[in-house]
């Protein structure tokens, strides 16, 4: 929905919270076939949020989808995002089992 775009872009943890509540589809795609997590680490249109990221993967967001162009959202980290918001979606991966490359890449299984 909308709303869970644009609570995720402006990176508050309450008005993502409130906007899952009304549509509680973490996995929703949006233009170009970003999901809220390819959205939540676009630095150059979203306030980062490390609670934000932290919460759509405590609450089930998948890490390694695909969106039109082929890229995850460990793809669009590598490219202007802080290297602590880097570490905390590298062991956001890790503690999933998901394995990243040392270049940003999402490791294929």
């Amino acid at each position: 929905s909308n709303i869970a775009f644009a609570a995720v872009e402006g990176g508050k943890l309450d008005a993502v919270k409130y906007a899952l509540q009304v549509s509680p589809d973490l996995n929703v795609t949006g233009p170009g076939g970003a999901t809220l997590m390819h959205v939540a680490l676009t630095a150059r249109t979203t306030k980062l949020s490390p609670d934000v990221i932290q919460y759509l993967a405590d609450q089930g967001a998948k890490l390694d989808a695909k969106n039109a162009r082929g890229q995850t959202p460990a793809d669009l980290i590598a490219r202007g995002a802080p290297p602590e918001i880097q570490t905390l979606y590298a062991n956001i991966l890790k503690a999933h089992g998901i394995g990243v490359k040392t270049d940003g890449q999402v490791a294929q299984q």
